[in-house]
């Protein structure tokens, strides 16, 4: 249980940057947004405030998508609202009301989850005042729409931190597990794979796919012609990935390769140990003028192929795995390749 917990509580400084930056932007957000609805004597705090702190992301692409898109909830949120408020009477009609308005919002979040924010202006309309409907929708969505604005600028203003450089960052941490990972997969190769080595491995895999997983949402909201780069090294990036869980599943069910002679293990272990250097410098974007060329490294698995490709059973499982083994580190190389041009590319363009 406390093993547990503290796990629970294992944050990376990445996330303590990350929670620190939204805390100190939701604090000037709220701040502003206030001072601003009360020097323009703007009565709809509340929801000026909400949405100005809600809106917020990490990134700054983030914030604008989310901007964007809550500016259009906003729009249909208030219309469902207003229409609802005007045609269904006041007092225990407003249960009704805002039963209706809840009823086709969350209607159409089931279809456009990206609306959703629209719950909050058809709420504030539904429970709005009897005396003028669109005085009071015009309150609220100029209050819904302030917000938003104060959380963009405040999103780029205070602590700035632009969603392409975030995707890159997580791409980088990927890699550098993605190295570990290859290392573990490849010792697997000539030992047995024990059940703790296995579930080092499979940690390994799950932090990947979040690192991934959150690059990929960052990118999305990058200008088109970044989005393309940050596109193609994701997509190496899960080459090398695709790759090296094949390594593994080899490794699991292969256990004669050092059969195969010292030669085949050695050379295994080199190339093993100059993916590993490459990744990790890609992982960091140094200029290591000691990593490996790509031309060594692909003369280095046509050995590994030549050994593979001297057995003449070419039905016997081991040699197709072998075979097996070879592709996944041909992968890898072509990968990192066009992770290697990726980076030169983003750093010519600036």
């Amino acid at each position: 249980m406390i093993k547990r917990l503290k796990e629970s509580f294992d944050f990376s400084k990445r996330q303590l940057r990350d929670a620190t930056r939204l805390a100190l932007q939701a604090a000037a957000a709220a701040s502003s947004t206030f001072l601003i609805m009360q020097a323009l004597g703007m009565a709809e705090e509340f929801v000026g405030i909400l949405s100005a702190v809600l809106v917020l992301s990490p990134g700054i692409g983030g914030t604008i998508t989310s901007a964007w898109k809550r500016l259009a909830a906003t729009i249909i949120g208030a219309a469902v609202g207003a229409l609802c408020f005007w045609i269904i009477p006041g007092g225990y009609g407003t249960a009704l009301a805002l039963s209706i308005s809840m009823l086709v919002m969350n209607g159409i979040t089931g279809l456009f989850p990206q609306w959703r924010y629209g719950v909050v202006a058809a709420v504030a309309l539904a429970l709005g005042s009897e005396d003028d409907v669109m005085a009071t929708a015009l309150d609220r969505s100029l209050s819904i729409a302030l917000g938003v604005v104060v959380g963009i600028v405040v999103s780029i203003g205070v602590w700035p931190s632009k969603s392409s450089a975030r995707s890159k960052s997580f791409i980088r941490e990927a890699l550098s597990l993605t190295a570990e990972r290859l290392e573990l997969a490849l010792s697997h190769t000539s030992k047995d794979v024990t059940d703790e080595a296995s579930k080092a491995l499979a940690d390994l895999e799950n932090r990947y796919s979040s690192l991934i997983s959150h690059a990929r949402s960052e990118a999305s909201n990058v200008n088109v012609a970044d989005n393309e780069r940050l596109l193609e090294r994701l997509d190496a990036a899960d080459r090398i990935d695709h790759s090296v869980r094949l390594i593994h599943r080899v490794a699991t069910e292969e256990d004669q390769i050092e059969h195969e002679g010292n030669k085949m293990v050695q050379t295994l272990e080199e190339v093993g140990q100059s993916m590993q250097q490459i990744l990790r410098g890609t992982s960091s974007d140094e200029q290591d003028e000691e990593r490996p060329s790509m031309r060594a490294l692909h003369d280095r698995i046509e050995e590994l192929r030549g050994v593979t490709g001297g057995d003449e059973s070419k039905d016997d499982w081991h040699h197709v795995n072998r075979v097996v083994l070879v592709f996944a580190l041909d992968e890898i190389v072509e990968a990192m390749e066009i992770l290697g041009r990726s980076a030169e590319s983003g750093s010519s363009g600036g």
